[in-house]
């Protein structure tokens, strides 16, 4: 199951999940083929693991979208997958580099 984040409740709520545990989050584009690419392999990443998969759409929530950037210390691009681990960003990739294997290789 992927969880939308839409305000900064939800932000928190990931965050405080991510302090016993590592989470996935994926910042998303809906107007963006490169996104669309990336999001097929983000569901298909959350299908089969059990690591909580959150997603905010980029567009549609721009000032959620710096604040995670801000609060991460993560640099805004778009897609881009970032792992949280006791509330800070562990990892991240953009862009072509989110697949599958590579979400599934940084939570093993």
């Amino acid at each position: 199951m992927i969880i939308d984040i839409k305000d900064e409740k939800d932000l928190e709520s990931m965050l405080e999940a991510s302090e016993s545990q590592n989470i996935m989050l994926l910042k998303h584009s809906t107007i963006c083929p490169i996104s669309s690419h990336a999001w097929r392999e983000f569901e298909q990443f959350a299908e089969t693991n059990h690591v909580p998969c959150y997603r905010v759409l980029v567009v549609e929530s721009r000032s959620l979208s710096r604040n995670i950037a801000n609060l991460s210390g993560v640099a805004h691009q778009s897609p881009q997958a970032i792992l949280f681990f006791k509330k800070e960003a562990k990892w991240n990739a953009s862009h072509y580099d989110i697949t599958v294997d590579s979400l599934s290789d940084v939570v093993k």
